[in-house]
């Protein structure tokens, strides 16, 4: 499995966006100001979350993305997967050789990882940065 940029900054998004759940949606405009990320990119990052479910979007004025279940239910591999293409993976018949089964097992194995941390995780995370930062 690669982590593409795109992955990174989809994890980075829906990070904020769980971060303001409570305020409603969040606009593409205020993750950009926070984040530096263009317009662009994050449209094409919350098209993806939007199919795969993971936002539900909210048009007109006051409108944005907000988190389609609970942050607990979300896990760091289900961003990826929404973000990656299926073929990116290899499938257990491709894995003819001893290096590919290699590349399988690492991918198998860095799922399980991506699928054990949630998103409310790293929002609690963040939220113990962000107060750290005040503090200072």
């Amino acid at each position: 499995m690669r982590m593409n940029k795109r992955s990174q900054l989809a994890v980075t998004a829906l990070v904020e966006v769980a971060l303001r759940e409570g305020e409603g949606p969040v606009s593409l405009v205020a993750i950009q100001s926070r984040h530096n990320i263009t317009k662009t990119r994050l449209e094409q990052i919350f098209s993806k979350l939007r199919q795969s479910h993971l936002v539900d979007s909210t048009i007109g004025p006051g409108g944005g993305y907000s988190l389609a279940m609970e942050a607990e239910q979300i896990s760091v591999a289900d961003i990826v997967l929404a973000m990656e293409p299926s073929d990116t993976f290899l499938q257990v018949g491709e894995a003819a050789s001893v290096s590919d089964r290699l590349w399988l097992q690492l991918n198998q194995k860095m799922m399980q990882d991506l699928q054990s941390i949630s998103l409310k995780q790293l929002v609690n995370a963040q939220s113990l940065e962000d107060a750290k930062q005040k503090q200072a």
